[in-house]
């Protein structure tokens, strides 16, 4: 095994096995949905304490629970190059084994490059939200209040 392979040790799979059935699209529907629940509840919280500075918590909290879980997705191109050379055939010339492991490399960073986009598109929904709400929630709550 390759010490660089021994170096993503730190990046095996949580055991989370219900989690993994939720598909990577609901998951993040959920955040967005999540964010604009607590984003909106912040406004609420405002109106019901006639303090409209309240108004952008909520917003805060959803931008931080978009950006913690949306950064902390998992990295399934490491595990999937790891397990590639953790299963190379044995007895294979030196240059066999460099050409599979950058095949492995290669197909590492496309599964990643593909998870990142959709990723970022997620994350980029996700934090406007909870950012309009942080930054506008005291003019919606000034609304409701007045």
């Amino acid at each position: 095994m390759s010490k660089s392979a021994d170096s993503y040790e730190h990046a095996k799979p949580p055991k989370f096995p219900w989690f993994e059935l939720i598909p990577i699209r609901a998951r993040y529907t959920g955040l967005a949905f999540i964010c604009l629940s607590v984003s909106v509840g912040g406004v609420i919280r405002a109106v019901h304490l006639s303090d409209k500075t309240e108004g952008g918590r909520g917003g805060a909290i959803a931008t931080m629970l978009a950006l913690t879980i949306v950064l902390l997705r998992r990295d399934f191109g490491v595990w999937q190059y790891k397990d590639r050379i953790e299963n190379m055939k044995t007895g294979l010339s030196t240059l066999d084994q460099l050409t599979e492991k950058v095949s492995a490399l290669e197909q590492a960073i496309g599964v990643n490059s593909i998870g990142q986009t959709s990723t970022n598109w997620w994350l980029a929904g996700s934090t406007a939200i909870g950012t309009l709400f942080w930054g506008f929630g005291d003019v919606f709550a000034k609304w409701f209040i007045h």
